[in-house]
């Protein structure tokens, strides 16, 4: 990663990869979180378990054929406040 937080930014960021976290949680300003956004239960909890953010930038998506199409369907998460 070659661009850090500037600003006084406290960044976010969860991916399910093992190792796209480990660089993410090695750039200072930048917590790294291991979160599936398929799973309801688990974003509901990541929600209550963090302050709430002045910017919401949600850049999730999917890689056909890595997960079911059923998998990737889940509607019905309100993370507002």
């Amino acid at each position: 990663m070659q661009q850090r937080p500037t600003e006084g930014a406290k960044i976010i960021a969860s991916d399910i990869n093992d190792a796209a976290l480990a660089e993410l949680d090695a750039v200072e300003g930048i917590t790294a979180l291991k979160l599936d956004v398929t799973d309801g239960t688990a974003v509901e909890a990541a929600v209550t378990d963090l302050p709430a953010p002045d910017v919401l930038l949600n850049c999730a998506g999917y890689v056909a054929g890595a997960r079911s199409w059923t998998a990737q369907k889940r509607t019905g998460i309100s993370v507002s406040t």
